[in-house]
């Protein structure tokens, strides 16, 4: 993605008026994980799940004798959505190198092809949120990553 959609960002700190988007997304984000951090919490940041440009219904043919038990996209088209995201953590991890940063592309997607159904299963509901078995399948990588509170 080039862009977040039509969003008009605005910063309410005066030395960030002039600042770009993807700058003003950095700045928020360091200021969240420090505060998180400085609250004695540990950051997890969770990367983006893919998502299509035209309706998931006539992406995948949900309503059509053609429809397949999977839909894919390509995973290098995936990857392509992601050039800003990448530039953002990057840079992000440069202020806080130990930030665990969690990224799906694995869960949803093999070497070629990302699955935005897979054997009948949708894990999108719409163009870019997640359904509720793609969002158990973010859960449970998510679960992964964090430590279990003691019982």
């Amino acid at each position: 993605r080039d862009s977040w959609g039509a969003v008009s960002l605005v910063s309410r700190y005066p030395d960030e008026q002039a600042l770009s988007h993807p700058d003003l997304v950095l700045n928020g984000l360091r200021r969240t994980v420090n505060r998180l951090r400085s609250a004695g919490l540990q950051v997890v940041l969770l990367r983006d799940t893919p998502d299509i440009a035209a309706e998931l219904k006539e992406y995948c043919q949900l309503h059509s004798p053609l429809m397949k038990p999977d839909c894919t996209m390509p995973r290098a088209d995936f990857i392509r959505q992601r050039g800003l995201e990448d530039q953002l953590i990057r840079r992000l991890l440069e202020t806080f190198p130990d930030l665990v940063v969690v990224d799906p592309i694995d869960a949803f997607c093999d070497r070629d092809k990302c699955y935005l159904m897979r054997d009948g299963v949708l894990y999108l509901r719409d163009q870019h949120h997640l359904s509720l078995s793609g969002a158990a399948m973010v859960a449970r990588l998510l679960e992964s990553h964090l430590p279990l509170p003691a019982r």
